[in-house]
């Protein structure tokens, strides 16, 4: 495991410049210096800067560093982090031990696998810290079962669920998928107390910001448009394959519909495993949602370890060889000595593929209530 963290978090990050952190850090020194963050040109084909003000004013510490080298070496170890920890954390709510021989194996596996946490490194994303964030919500929304929805107002998880989702959903406002736990399971509290924390942190980032209203006269149009390249999702997809506007707008109701029917089909297990039913619903949502909101890309991939987790669980689609090869296709990303379009779109093929699969398992499965301990996670 060790090794492989060297690997993946010294060896790795030094043969890319940081493509997703450059902006990122030149947003946040911008920011705080009180200059226009929203001036890109968005006709040029370059990494940019997409946060929201809010995502703005989350990411902004990063730029108390002047120099962009330690700006990124602080951030790659902070993610490098946040991903260990997530990994731990899952890792002891899907077995119920506070170490267990599956964390150093599954540290070990996606640390050196092309995908999805060597890129995440590689690139210096934020993407690590957004798993954190989506473990530790799972894990307070799941102590909050058994209380009534009015007692979640007085509990200190719904108020740390609910500002860790708040957070995710600032920087990625896909994270939104985080509130069908919230909203399937009966809790408000946490609900509103996200709502408020992205709007607090979206008014900060609107008074803080210069000329915050060019976030929607400049980027917000360039976000409508789906990006033609490195992007997996049904929209760019069809902009690989020339697909027509009727057969992208299809495949994405179909996606839609595949991932509410996961969600549907997966509601029996959430009072027989619920550990396994978040973190499985979570991961069809990510899955579904990524593909259908215009944008993918395969290292996105790494809100999905804590479903493939599950598999330590009685019962869990990660039981099925189909999700094991969804999983190495994606995780391998390989590259193809053929050229072949169908054969270089193959891992976000497999995020499309995931919601069928899960919805096919639950239909084939028959709950159980498992003979273990800890069954909740209290």
């Amino acid at each position: 495991m060790l090794f492989a963290l060297l690997h993946a978090a010294v060896t790795v990050p030094f043969q890319n410049p940081g493509t997703d952190f450059t902006p990122v850090w030149t947003a946040a020194r911008k920011h705080l210096a009180g200059q226009t963050v929203f001036d890109s040109d968005y006709t040029i084909d370059m990494p940019h800067y997409l946060y929201t003000p809010a995502g703005t004013v989350v990411i902004a510490p990063i730029g108390v560093f002047s120099d962009e080298s330690t700006g990124r070496l602080v951030m790659l170890a902070l993610g490098a982090l946040c991903i260990i920890a997530a990994l731990a954390l899952a890792t002891w709510m899907v077995a119920k031990r506070h170490f267990h021989y599956v964390f150093p194996l599954i540290v070990t596996v996606v640390f050196f696998t092309p995908e999805p946490v060597r890129a995440t490194l590689s690139l210096t994303n934020i993407n690590g810290f957004l798993l954190l964030l989506m473990v530790v919500f799972v894990w307070c929304s799941l102590r909050l079962r058994g209380a009534n929805w009015k007692e979640h107002f007085s509990r200190p998880e719904a108020y740390v669920a609910g500002i860790v989702a708040g957070l995710a959903i600032s920087v990625k406002p896909q994270f939104g998928v985080l509130m069908i736990i919230s909203v399937l399971l009966f809790q408000a509290a946490v609900v509103v107390v996200a709502a408020v924390a992205c709007a607090v942190l979206f008014a900060i980032g609107w008074f803080t910001i210069a000329q915050p209203e060019l976030f929607f006269t400049n980027l917000v149009p360039y976000l409508s448009e789906p990006r033609p390249r490195f992007n997996g999702s049904v929209a760019g997809l069809g902009i690989v394959f020339g697909w027509p506007e009727w057969v992208v707008t299809l495949l994405t109701l179909l996606v839609v519909a595949a991932t509410l029917a996961a969600v549907v089909t997966l509601w029996r297990w959430r009072d027989v495993d619920e550990v396994m039913w978040a973190f499985v619903t979570l991961g069809v949502c990510f899955a579904g949602g990524f593909m259908a909101s215009g944008l993918l890309q395969t290292y996105y991939a790494i809100w999905l370890l804590p479903m493939v987790l599950t598999v330590l669980r009685p019962q869990s689609p990660m039981h099925w060889p189909a999700m094991w090869l969804l999983m190495l296709v994606i995780c391998a990303n390989p590259t193809w000595p053929f050229d072949s379009l169908i054969l270089h779109s193959l891992p976000p093929l497999m995020f499309l593929a995931l919601p069928v699969v899960v919805t096919a398992w639950a239909f084939a499965t028959r709950p159980f209530a498992p003979e273990m301990p800890g069954r909740h996670v209290r």
